[in-house]
């Protein structure tokens, strides 16, 4: 029996460091450099355990090896700060190439979140919240995408829900226009997104999906 019990101890044991040597979670520290993020536009680099984006455009975005298109639903989670403004730093979902995508940005010189679709390269300002906001300081940073419906949610605060239906794919990155900015501990989740042992917990949105904040890189 002791036999029996040991054995499939070890057995369990296998399998774990099998399943978590297997998983590739969507968790970007860049502790070991840049991740394989591609950089699009301007300059991105990996320093000191964080990924700088700057240029009057700069956009970088996760490797093409990370992502699957049928993941239409899920939720980004980051730290940022801009060091340099006057403009903005964002996130970017639905991201299909360099001239389609959504932007959800923090702009330092209007005080304020926006939202804007870029499709085919024309832009679309689609909500304006208004948000002070420091050069200097991070923030924590949660878009959640279901469908045609996104929440955006700034230092665990609900900041805008908007719905839009023109772009249904794509994956993630992340944006600056006429600033430096720096982005850490970026965190992708949803449905088939596979997950990792002692990847930090996601954030679920007040309305619909549900989940507490994770420790975070302070």
């Amino acid at each position: 029996m002791k036999a029996f019990i040991s054995k499939c101890f070890c057995v369990c044991i296998a399998m774990i460091i099998m399943l978590s040597a297997n998983a590739s979670a969507l968790f970007y520290d860049f502790e070991d450099g840049d991740q394989g993020w591609e950089q699009i536009n301007g300059t991105c680099k990996a320093e000191n355990g964080e990924y700088i984006v700057t240029g009057s455009d700069g956009v970088g975005v996760l490797p093409d090896s990370d992502w699957d298109n049928d993941w239409a639903d899920y939720t980004i989670e980051c730290r940022a700060m801009m060091e340099q403004g006057p403009d903005n730093m964002g996130i970017l979902a639905r991201y299909q190439g360099p001239d389609t995508y959504y932007i959800f940005a923090i702009m330092n010189g209007r005080q304020q979140v926006e939202i804007w679709s870029r499709v085919g390269g024309a832009y679309t300002d689609e909500l304006d919240i208004a948000f002070p906001n420091d050069l200097g300081e991070f923030y924590a940073i949660k878009v959640f995408a279901e469908g045609e419906d996104f929440e955006v949610y700034v230092d665990d605060e609900l900041i805008a829900e908007w719905s839009d239906s023109k772009l249904e794919f794509g994956k993630m990155g992340i944006r600056t226009y006429s600033s430096v900015s720096h982005f850490d501990d970026i965190l992708i989740t949803g449905p088939g997104i596979p997950r990792s042992l002692g990847e930090p917990g996601a954030v679920k949105p007040i309305s619909k999906l549900t989940s507490t904040w994770g420790d975070m890189k302070k």
